[in-house]
């Protein structure tokens, strides 16, 4: 009897839905993400904004390699010390008008460091 509530157990533990591995692999990488790149917030509210921006450039950087695995762009993306910027920060604080300048299709806030190539 112990044995089958210790198996029931142990299996309830297992079954998470797609969605619960999801989340918690997207916080799994959050929190790796803010130790890597030793990210630190002044409120529990910046913190919360920055890990929804970090989550929705997550998923376009998985969406992103998606494309690239099936041969539908030329490039991968990775997370980088900048993945909790929106897009917006990201040109107004990190891109220099010179970077701008630069700049090639919609990948125009990319710098080539945020840039992965195929091995």
């Amino acid at each position: 009897m112990i044995t089958h509530l210790i198996i029931y157990f142990l299996f309830s533990i297992v079954t998470l839905t797609s969605g619960d591995v999801e989340k918690l692999d997207a916080d799994l990488e959050w929190e790796a993400f803010k130790a890597k790149f030793n990210k630190f917030y002044p409120s529990l509210d910046e913190e919360i904004f920055r890990k929804a921006v970090f989550k929705d450039n997550l998923n376009f950087i998985n969406y992103h390699n998606q494309m690239y695995d099936e041969g539908e762009v030329p490039f991968a993306l990775g997370v980088n010390q900048y993945t909790d910027l929106t897009k917006d920060e990201y040109i107004q604080n990190v891109l220099s008008h010179s970077d701008l300048d630069k700049r090639i299709g919609s990948y125009a806030w990319l710098r080539p460091r945020m840039i992965r190539s195929k091995s």
